[in-house]
């Protein structure tokens, strides 16, 4: 006597229903898949037919995970793997070749179509739909973001509640470094070979005194100077800090990409209310070259470079040199000064937007 297994479907199209067990393994179809929990290390796991097929990895240490020999694998096999660490998983073909690399939050379903080989073809399936940090327009009011998104208004959210988005804006990119600072108007930073191009956005910290016109609360924003030195604002692209009185101590900055909140238990997201994006870098087209500001940095508006062609001018100019028809002719230079129109900014027609980044 054979039993019928009945597939859940829409429409008549069959379609898989996932939940979990008590243990957190998870259940397709009513078949138990359990999860195997890899903490990372910088030891590579040689995955096995063994292995439970969703492989759960957390912890800070980018992890390599290495396919098993598919010479004579089943067609078919398959791994999930979920990254919940901090750092980007590396999966491997079994000689070692990169097969794909899982960014933080992210989850990948690796199915293998062909064996004979000790590589075999593997099928990537990426389930999650936006990595963490992804950024994008949604068109409802900021009180219907949608659930592991956050709105893009450079508010704070708590670290402990989305630490992967944490750690892609700020422990996996930078760390604590000193400098020094002069007391002077305006006040020069010094860190050899310190990388920063101009807009960077660091907060500061001391183990005595910062001179008066510092303090450790403060997100300041980067003016460069030179490869070793540069100046400090308190806006993107304002005017240079002055120092005053004393310091004492060992200076350090940190650098982050959207603020540092509290400095201990918050961070901020990207602020793009009445912002536009542009790709991060520099190009050349057409022998122009366009250059944005660098990653996370606010650049102002600008106008290119141009000039106008001013028409003959008739009548009579400064002390009597008359330049019509054929007058006089005025050999001095001409400054004159047009008159204003237009609004508070330069733009394109646009269409306003909430943006919201991926969270958790």
């Amino acid at each position: 006597m054979s039993a019928n297994i009945l597939t859940p479907s829409v429409n008549g199209i069959p379609v898989n229903v996932v939940t979990k067990d008590s243990s957190s393994n998870a259940i397709i179809n009513n078949v138990i898949m359990p999860q195997n929990v890899v903490v990372s290390s910088s030891t590579p796991v040689n995955l096995t037919v063994a292995n439970s097929q969703i492989i759960y990895v957390t912890g800070s240490i980018a992890q390599t995970l290495n396919a098993p020999n598919a010479t004579t694998l089943n067609v078919g096999t398959r791994y999930i793997v979920k990254n919940r660490s901090t750092q980007t998983i590396s999966f491997n073909l079994n000689s070692g070749t990169l097969l794909c690399s899982i960014t933080l939050g992210m989850d990948v379903e690796f199915l293998l179509l062909s064996n004979g080989t000790q590589n075999g073809t593997w099928d990537i399936n990426i389930l999650t739909g936006d990595a963490i940090g992804t950024v994008k327009s949604y068109t409802a009011t900021s009180t219907q973001i949608p659930t592991g998104y956050l709105l893009c208004n450079g508010s704070t959210y708590l670290r402990a509640s989305y630490p992967l988005l944490f750690a892609l804006h700020n422990t996996n990119l930078f760390s604590s470094q000193t400098f020094t600072v002069t007391i002077a108007s305006p006040a020069v930073f010094t860190k050899t070979a310190h990388g920063f191009a101009g807009g960077e956005r660091l907060r500061l910290s001391t183990t005595g005194a910062l001179p008066t016109g510092l303090n450790t609360t403060t997100d300041y924003f980067v003016i460069f100077v030179s490869v070793n030195t540069f100046n400090l604002s308190l806006t993107p692209n304002g005017s240079a800090i002055n120092t005053s009185g004393t310091q004492s101590g060992t200076h350090s900055y940190l650098q982050s990409l959207y603020g540092l909140g509290d400095g201990t238990t918050t961070a901020n997201v990207p602020d793009y209310r009445g912002m536009f994006q542009r790709g991060s870098g520099t190009q050349t087209v057409s022998s122009v070259t366009y250059t944005s500001g660098v990653l996370g940095a606010v650049q102002s508006d600008d106008f290119k470079s141009h000039t106008h062609t001013t028409p003959n001018i008739l009548g009579t100019i400064g002390n009597g040199w008359n330049v019509s028809g054929g007058g006089s002719f005025f050999t001095g230079p001409l400054t004159y000064t047009s008159n204003s129109t237009g609004g508070t900014e330069t733009r394109p027609v646009n269409i306003a937007v909430n943006y919201i980044i991926k969270a958790s």
